[in-house]
């Protein structure tokens, strides 16, 4: 049948429909944090008068409590999470994370 093309030619296609389609999710994730990131600034810059201190304050309490619903609701949803392992949240973390973490918090 002409209308189908040879294998290598299907699996080809297929490669790049998902490229193209994960580039789209890229483009869409991107766009998504760019908004969000855009609509904060807005919403800092509408109290001038608050100091750097406490916008910072402000921002950061709001990331850390939607990294907390995150957490929360996939450990919910995931019943197999290592979250639910011996190691709990801390499961994974070795001596290298651990310098990581210490390096950037400094």
């Amino acid at each position: 049948d002409p209308a189908v093309p040879p294998e290598g030619q299907q699996s080809a296609l297929v490669v790049g429909s998902f490229k193209l389609f994960a580039l789209a999710l890229t483009i869409l994730g991107s766009s998504i944090a760019a908004s969000g990131n855009v609509l904060t600034e807005w919403l800092v810059k509408q109290s001038p008068q608050e100091s750097i201190y406490f916008q910072n304050i402000q921002l950061y309490t709001f990331g850390v409590i939607l990294n907390l619903f995150a957490l929360l609701g996939k450990t919910m949803s995931e019943p197999s999470s290592p979250i639910h392992g011996p190691g709990g949240f801390f499961s994974g973390y070795n001596f290298w994370v651990w310098m990581i973490i210490l390096v950037g918090s400094v």
